[in-house]
């Protein structure tokens, strides 16, 4: 069995969002609105990575395999049609909330997004909102 590094981050999951701009004094302004929540985010990770054991394979690793588990909360409105563990056909779609956590832990958590060769993604309802991030340090495949 793999060994797994494994991330909850308590809360409603966040989706990326494009940069924004504005003009100053005639000039072009180019920011990224989401700076405060993805350095809050950035923080959780790191507080249960630090000292993870796996930790120094998963930064040095040629090939990852990343699995992200995106639990909303039930809006009070549907509590009676909708059960914890439902799938989530609602906004936000799930690969920009996977690009956002992966923008997040690029850099620090994992060299380089670009190693990550195989991923998957859930969304489902609870009465516990968090993203859990599942991080496997996987070897390349031979045809």
């Amino acid at each position: 069995m793999p060994q797994q590094m494994i991330i909850t981050i308590p809360g409603q999951p966040i989706a990326l969002k494009r940069h924004r701009t504005s003009f100053r004094n005639g000039i072009v302004i180019a920011y990224d609105s989401q700076k405060k929540e993805k350095q809050k985010i950035l923080n959780i990770i790191k507080s249960q990575v630090d000292g993870h054991p796996l930790q120094p394979e998963i930064i040095s690793a040629n090939f990852l395999a990343v699995y992200f588990q995106f639990y909303f909360k039930i809006p009070k409105s549907k509590t009676k049609s909708i059960q914890e563990g439902d799938y989530c056909n609602t906004t936000p779609d799930a690969s920009n909330c996977v690009k956002l956590y992966e923008d997040i832990m690029n850099g620090h958590i994992i060299a380089d997004d670009r190693i990550i060769v195989e991923s998957h993604q859930t969304k489902n309802y609870s009465i516990n909102p968090r993203t859990v991030i599942i991080i496997e340090k996987i070897k390349n495949r031979l045809l």
